[in-house]
């Protein structure tokens, strides 16, 4: 858990009861650029994640969603490659179909 993502949790100062609201910053979550009020705060294996509120239904995500700066680092992998074999083949195959 990085000090940005509890950093990302906004709460009205001086008020203990106020539990906050964050937002979703994983682009690949469907929820994504929403947010959402925190009613429940949990640790298991040393992650943190936060119990947030639908509105319908309370669901728990993992705290570094909510990490605007961890989540703008990440990658979705490295670049399509293929073997100039591979594209060889891939022509002869959609020749053979008429394509």
């Amino acid at each position: 858990m990085t000090q940005s993502a509890v950093a990302g949790l906004h709460t009205a100062p001086y008020d203990a009861r106020y539990p906050g609201i964050v937002k979703i910053q994983y682009p690949l979550h469907r929820l994504y650029g929403r947010e959402f009020p925190v009613v429940g705060r949990y640790r298991y294996a040393g992650r943190i994640s936060w119990e947030i509120d639908l509105g319908e239904r309370r669901v728990q995500i993992p705290a570094w969603m909510t990490d605007a700066s961890y989540c703008s680092q990440l990658t979705w992998g490295v670049d399509a490659t293929c073997s100039v074999d591979s594209l060889f083949e891939l022509l002869s195959l959609l020749q053979s179909q008429g394509l």
